[in-house]
């Protein structure tokens, strides 16, 4: 694998070469990183795009890397929790969240495994964690406000649903 991704990257690299994108100096690239808005800290993918964008062709590799190791974590983990084996689904989902800490879907499917073995406080940390990464992402309101009602948490479900609708 770490051969395929040395091929594409010299093919990367030959492509910006070729739109003569090396020739933009070390700060113009820094900022053409920094205006860059798809770039966000945890995202693999994008940091490696964001690596190479500041000529950090050496950890591009590694960034890919861990995002495809992230990525098949998350995959085994649904067929786990599907086919019923929620604690190899959870060693599973909590590996995720260690490759790739603002993976919003690995938090998002944690939190929704802890609330369904009833470790609420643990799945009410996860539904969280989602919702700081994505402030907009809707499913993980639903749960967690889920979680507070069952809970008899009146207080903090109106906050939540403050922050919801701000």
């Amino acid at each position: 694998a770490i051969a395929v991704f040395e091929r594409l990257i010299k093919d990367a690299e030959e492509y910006l070469d070729s739109i003569h994108f090396n020739s933009l100096s070390a700060e113009e690239k820094k900022i053409a990183a920094a205006s860059w808005p798809a770039v966000e800290e945890g995202s693999y993918f994008k940091l490696a795009n964001l690596k190479y964008l500041l000529s950090d062709r050496r950890k591009v590799v590694e960034a890919n890397r861990m995002a495809i190791e992230a990525g098949a974590y998350f995959n085994l983990a649904n067929i786990k929790d599907l086919r019923g084996d929620k604690d190899e689904a959870l060693k599973l989902y909590i590996k995720t969240t260690e490759l790739a800490p603002r993976f919003l879907y690995a938090h998002d499917y944690l939190g929704t495994l802890y609330a369904s073995l009833n470790r609420k406080e643990e799945a009410k940390a996860e539904l969280s964690k989602a919702i700081d990464i994505d402030p907009a992402y809707l499913p993980a309101y639903i749960k967690l406000a889920g979680l507070y009602k069952s809970l008899g948490q009146q207080e903090k479900l109106e906050l939540l649903y403050k922050k919801a609708v701000t």
